[in-house]
């Protein structure tokens, strides 16, 4: 009885003690470090596609267990990238793209160097682009995917089309990749190199989307479009070509894609990306366990699986193609002279939604 009653009174002290004592054990102990995390974004889909191969992942890094992390802002990436060691974190998959500024990244946060001979592991452009991006003289990053952009139109077209180009704009993505394509399309070759072109600025760009909606050669009011709105309007033959991402053209059927052909992308690749970091820890033991995890991250196999799970490309150029038109657009990528970050032409999500409202007012016609 006394033992009852010791236990009902002292129980919840006896409880804290235990919890304590297994956190000391997970945190300091064989238990914590024979356990690992990733950390990615607090969007989209890039949960479900690094789960199915965490497993894989771990057993290569003979580690019972790789867990997840994941961030919804610049603070709290910054935040667990520089408490690697406390929440025991591996790598990070980041987005290029302005709101996750790699260059103020990578001035507050310590990560590893990466050997620059894997540069040759992936498109030229698109390695390059990333790291001018960065502002670091040395490698800190290794590319995973890729999402690039492309104008696409039926093979055989007997019908002539009311508009020459859609595009879904509502996605603001799709938004920023058409304005890419403007910029691209439109920037005259700097007179002195001519080699480099003179990119045209952001106003400039909308100026021409109206000019191009004024003549009927843009669908009006693309903002309100979906991928598959823009598609449409281009299978009834409302306008004459239609620009999609990869991730979209992807989704289409077999006999959909059968029809079509893309523009080829002469010297510019317009893509989205990410990327993997890797935090610099303490140990010998985790120094050891990141730079066998550089080498998974490097293998073909497990990037493209997590890739094809988003409809995105792997980086990887030694990857397998998902089909004969992912193969064509990863032969055109690799040979373009430079690469725009469509997300790079914002530097915060405040900028970001500015530029937005910049493109969706000129889509509906309105003065710029």
């Amino acid at each position: 009885m006394l033992l009852i009653f010791l236990f009902q009174r002292y129980q919840k002290v006896l409880f804290e003690f235990c919890f304590q004592y297994l956190l000391s054990l997970l945190f300091s102990g064989d238990l914590y470090k024979r356990h690992a995390s990733i950390l990615i974004p607090d969007e989209g889909n890039y949960a479900e596609s690094w789960s199915e191969q965490l497993p894989r992942i771990a057993q290569k890094l003979d580690i019972p267990e790789l867990g997840i992390y994941t961030y919804k802002n610049f603070d709290e990436l910054q935040h667990y990238l520089s408490q690697s060691e406390k929440y025991n974190i591996l790598w990070a998959e980041i987005p290029v793209c302005g709101e996750y500024n790699l260059e103020k990244l990578l001035q507050k946060v310590d990560v590893c160097t990466i050997d620059s001979k894997y540069s040759q592991l992936f498109p030229w452009t698109l390695h390059h682009e990333i790291q001018l991006i960065t502002g670091q003289k040395e490698v800190k990053f290794l590319p995973l995917s890729y999402n690039p952009y492309l104008m696409v139109k039926k093979a055989e077209n007997k019908n002539s089309a009311l508009f020459k180009y859609s595009v879904g704009a509502y996605s603001k993505e799709d938004a920023y990749a058409f304005l890419s394509y403007i910029i691209a399309k439109n920037s005259p070759v700097n007179a002195s190199s001519k080699k480099e072109r003179v990119r045209l600025s952001t106003d400039e760009a909308l100026k021409i989307i109206q000019k191009m909606i004024a003549s009927k050669e843009l669908l009006r009011n693309a903002h309100t479009y979906t991928n598959r709105d823009a598609f449409i309007a281009m299978e009834n033959n409302t306008v004459a070509e239609c620009y999609v991402s990869t991730s979209f053209f992807n989704t289409l059927s077999i006999s959909q894609r059968q029809e079509l052909t893309f523009e080829n992308m002469e010297t510019t690749l317009i893509c989205d990306a990410t990327i993997a970091v890797f935090p610099v820890r303490k140990s010998e033991e985790s120094k050891k366990r990141i730079n066998n995890a550089i080498q998974i991250l490097i293998s073909p196999d497990v990037i493209y699986a997590t890739a094809n799970a988003r409809n995105w490309m792997p980086a990887s150029i030694n990857s397998v193609s998902r089909s004969s038109y992912t193969e064509a657009i990863r032969k055109q990528a690799r040979i373009t002279s430079e690469c725009y970050i469509p997300s790079m032409q914002y530097s915060s999500s405040a900028e970001g939604e500015a530029l937005l409202r910049s493109i969706n007012d000129t889509m509906q016609n309105l003065t710029h």
